[in-house]
């Protein structure tokens, strides 16, 4: 996700269904307390997680 990827290609990328991938982004986004890809790339660069 922090790659910029969208949910139908991370699907491809891990041969699973879109939904499937949507359901598990909207998972993550609970989980960190985010609501947007903007604001998990930002606590991911806090943490150091980026490249």
């Amino acid at each position: 996700m922090t790659a910029g990827n969208t949910s139908k290609k991370i699907a491809e990328l891990l041969d699973m269904s879109l939904k499937t991938a949507e359901n598990h982004r909207g998972n993550i986004y609970k989980k960190l307390h985010v609501s947007s890809s903007a604001e998990l790339i930002r606590l991911a660069g806090k943490a150091g997680l980026l490249e």
